[in-house]
């Protein structure tokens, strides 16, 4: 047994223990501590560690970090006990004694118990998947047929949490999007119902299309019941089934089918259903509740379609450029329904996402601005417009407002992912990354395979030096989609020539991107290929003077003065600054753009005031700065050992202590 801090490692019977605690640990991760604790004090080369750790299997680099992180997080700490040694490998740093084993008979006790309860459980799961593999059978078999009938149920008790996982399609006319409608408005029903958690459609959406067992599906989200469905499309009529799952069992509780309607009725087919499985899962219900299960944001059943299916569009696509159709279809909803609130808040936050991709100009803005606003004066609790309206205020320079928003849409949705997403943002601007990190990794818990909740999170840990936790959450992505700061961290972590090839695929995904040209030029040039730097920077300038031509859009005009200031191009760079700051000359954060550029362009006396002003004038991203002045890579590192930069960051730091005091 071996003894480091307050922890206990039985290496006999693969235990560790935080003063007399069990801690559970994954067998890989358990071989990983282990393999550090018993070389302690030495460097550990990453390719030993593998060769050690996966004797018979190819592994990458990604994997073995992604077990320290995880080792990090189980012991309590980020750094301490394990020390990064870039592109070498890893040290485990503490003290260790090996102890005697006087505990190692009760802690082996213990772990036989709990392998024996496992095996039952085991055991009780094979049965109910023989259960489930019947029941879906049976359940083909009644799709397949052509008359609909309803099946009996087999429970009685009401029901105290639920999921609603997307519901299926059978059509061939490509209308998946309106499932994804009418589950929405299903789960924003039954959400209305005191006493009934119901899981928010963010947490449920990475299952449409599962293959997953709904009684599996259902333990992981941790509810009692999963509720599935299916929507039937044909000669402009729809059929909806609905079943539910016991989630222990696997048994179905009940089965409805009698919902038929033509597209026109699909508001009222709804309400209906609301009732309908409200009724299964409450078992009475008063008229107050019937009401909220009543409730609709439009009654105007061609607008609602239009909302669903610009919500598709937007899915579909990442980028700003993609957004005219889903705003045309708002456009169009919003003429059919001039009081439909959540229209107006996918509107603003459209608009705001081409603003900040530079597709619009300060038009844009102001337009996100008011459509966010007339949302909220409609439904001061539509989700969608306090998110938008979150992201607005900082595109507006004002990152406390934002905050308060952010707070405002988790308070009142603490289920909802993007909520959670939406507050970690907000307080990544205001530097209180303590409160951001614990949020993202909950969206991203929830959620493992969105890829904006992965690059945001491993932006964090890359502003905060933390190179091997950040490369861990970003190797999960292909290569084309782990973005600008992605880059920065395989810079960190890998070879510089690995690094050459990440920055080629990532530029392939973001050819209009300034900051990706910006960083993969520079990582080229370092690499030692400055031709070819040269030739992407080029030809991003170029893009982005045309882009500028349609749209005069301050994102867009830092993006030149960073590309300009890395080919030398003085006057040009310095032209953008003036042009970014000429609509509003305190904004917080085009003013500390404007300190980046001047500090790529060697003048340390403009890029030191820009700074100043930015931190008087609300711009409280610390470790931003901090990774800009230290990372090669960085725009403010000739800045980094000048006194008047260090009284700027500590007078920053203390005022992100007032702000941690009152948010």
């Amino acid at each position: 047994m071996y003894q480091f801090g307050a922890f206990h490692l039985d290496a006999a019977n693969r235990l560790l223990y935080r003063d007399g605690d069990l801690i559970p640990l994954p067998p890989k991760v358990f071989d990983t501590l282990l393999l550090l604790v018993t070389n302690s004090r030495q460097v550990l080369a990453k390719d030993e560690m593998m060769k050690r750790l996966w004797p018979d299997t190819f592994v990458e680099e990604g994997t073995l970090a992604q077990y320290i992180f995880l080792l990090r997080k189980a012991l309590g700490d980020r750094a301490t006990w394990i020390e990064n040694h870039p592109r070498r490998g890893y040290r485990f740093t503490g003290p260790v004694e090996e102890c005697d084993g006087e505990r190692v008979g009760e802690h082996r006790q213990s772990h036989t118990v709990i392998k024996d309860e496992t095996t039952k459980d085991e055991g009780r799961i094979s049965r109910f998947q023989i259960l489930v593999a019947t029941l879906v059978i049976a359940g083909m078999v009644i799709v397949a047929a052509p008359v609909w009938s309803s099946r009996k149920e087999t429970g009685s008790s009401s029901v105290g949490s639920v999921a609603v996982l997307p519901f299926r399609t059978v059509s061939d006319s490509g209308d998946d999007y309106r499932a994804d409608g009418i589950t929405d408005a299903l789960i924003t029903k039954l959400a209305n119902l005191k006493g009934l958690r119901v899981v928010s459609y963010s947490r449920v959406r990475q299952f449409k299309g599962s293959s997953a067992e709904a009684a599996v599906i259902g333990r992981q989200l941790g509810v009692e019941a999963v509720i599935e469905g299916t929507v039937r499309v044909a000669s402009g009529r729809m059929g909806l089934s609905v079943h539910a799952v016991d989630t222990k069992t696997a048994d179905t509780l009940w089965a409805d089918d009698r919902f038929e309607t033509n597209l026109s009725g699909l508001l009222n087919m709804e309400r209906q259903l609301a009732e309908a499985v409200a009724l299964r899962l409450r078992r009475s219900l008063t008229a107050g509740e019937r009401g909220l299960l009543t409730k609709s944001g439009t009654s105007n059943a061609e607008a609602r379609d239009l909302v669903v299916r610009a919500r598709a569009v937007l899915g579909e696509q990442e980028a700003a450029r993609s957004d005219l159709p889903a705003q045309v279809l708002l456009d169009r909803a919003i003429r059919l329904d001039p009081g439909f609130a959540e229209a107006y808040g996918w509107l603003a936050f459209i608009q705001h996402r081409a603003y900040h991709a530079g597709m619009g100009g300060s038009g844009t803005l102001r337009a996100a601005i008011s459509n966010a606003t007339q949302s909220l004066a409609r439904d001061p609790d539509n989700l969608t417009a306090m998110r938008a309206l979150a992201h607005i205020q900082h595109s507006a320079g004002r990152a406390v407002e934002g905050l308060v928003m952010a707070r405002r849409a988790l308070e009142n949705n603490p289920d909802d992912l993007d909520a959670a997403a939406a507050a970690a943002e907000a307080y990544f601007r205001t530097g209180l990354y303590e409160r951001a990190i614990p949020l993202y990794e909950r969206a991203l818990a929830g959620e493992p395979e969105n890829s904006e909740f992965r690059r945001q999170l491993a932006r964090m840990y890359l502003f905060l030096g933390e190179y091997e936790q950040g490369s861990a959450i970003i190797s999960q992505l292909p290569l084309n989609e782990i973005g600008p700061f992605g880059m920065l961290l395989y810079a960190e972590t890998e070879p510089i020539e690995k690094t050459a090839l990440v920055v080629r695929s990532v530029l392939q995904s973001y050819p209009n991107n300034p900051f990706s040209a910006f960083i993969g030029g520079y990582l080229l040039a370092e690499a030692g290929n400055a031709t070819a730097a040269m030739e992407i920077w080029t030809q991003n300038a170029r893009r982005t003077e045309h882009l500028l031509k349609l749209h005069e859009n301050p994102h867009a005009r830092a993006g030149l003065g960073w590309i300009y200031g890395r080919l030398g191009e003085r006057e040009k760079a310095l032209h953008q600054v003036r042009e970014m700051l000429e609509p509003d000359p305190h904004h917080p954060v085009f003013l500390f753009f404007a300190a980046e550029i001047h500090a790529l362009v060697e003048n340390r006396r403009q890029a030191l005031s820009a700074l100043k002003a930015a931190v008087e004038n609300g711009f409280f991203n610390l470790p931003m700065i901090d990774a800009m002045a230290l990372l090669p890579a960085g725009t403010l590192r000739n800045l980094r050992d000048d006194p008047e930069f260090l009284e700027i960051r500590s007078d920053l730091a203390r005022r992100i202590e007032q702000l941690r005091e009152q948010y």
